[in-house]
């Protein structure tokens, strides 16, 4: 199980910026640029691009009082839920993502939900009918040698990594990092 995963137990290689991406880098495919920079949900372009059913698989969660880590999200000690999870299907995963919710700005369904199922957030949302904004607030190459267990990767592949804030009606839900290998989803058109 993961514990207390964290960007500085990785090295990033390079955070991308958004023009640089979308206009000229020419060695990410059309699919992993979406994947960094769309406002819907992973789970329905994962779902598209595999035409298999995505589930969710829990690695660690917990509630928890905020501290210094998420004083950009929320004060000091306010309840929250930290989350990691693998997007995939019964054979491989596909996405990366930890999270931190802020418990009090969610629901009581998405609460519960999030709590006692496995279903991806996005979804949850959705099927909710919540407005929510991505707010992407970093794109990057990172080195993950402590994910590839997870993936069919060897140690030293490059993932890429983005980071997005969440927000409802002026408030703030939490925030996301997403991440996969570089590898993955690279087909051109």
């Amino acid at each position: 199980m993961i514990q207390n995963l964290s960007v500085e137990k990785n090295k990033i290689i390079k955070v991308i910026p958004f023009n640089e991406l979308l206009l000229e880098d020419s060695s990410l495919s059309l699919f992993q640029k979406t994947l960094l920079v769309t406002d819907g949900t992973v789970t329905d372009l994962l779902r598209l691009y595999t035409q298999k059913e995505i589930t969710v698989e829990k690695i660690n969660q917990e509630i928890a009082l905020s501290g210094k880590e998420e004083s950009k999200l929320c004060e000091y000690e306010t309840p929250i839920l930290k989350r990691e999870i693998l997007l995939g299907n019964e054979k491989e995963n596909y996405v990366y993502a930890n999270s931190v919710f802020i418990f009090e700005n969610m629901s009581r369904k998405s609460q519960y939900a999030l709590l006692e199922t496995d279903r991806p957030i996005g979804l949850l949302w959705k099927e909710e009918r919540v407005d929510t904004f991505r707010d992407i607030i970093e794109i990057r190459t990172e080195l993950c040698d402590d994910l590839t267990s997870f993936f069919d990767v060897k140690q030293g592949t490059v993932f890429l990594a983005r980071t997005y804030i969440i927000y409802n009606n002026l408030k703030t839900l939490g925030m996301i990092t997403e991440k996969f290998p570089i590898t993955y989803f690279n087909e051109k058109l």
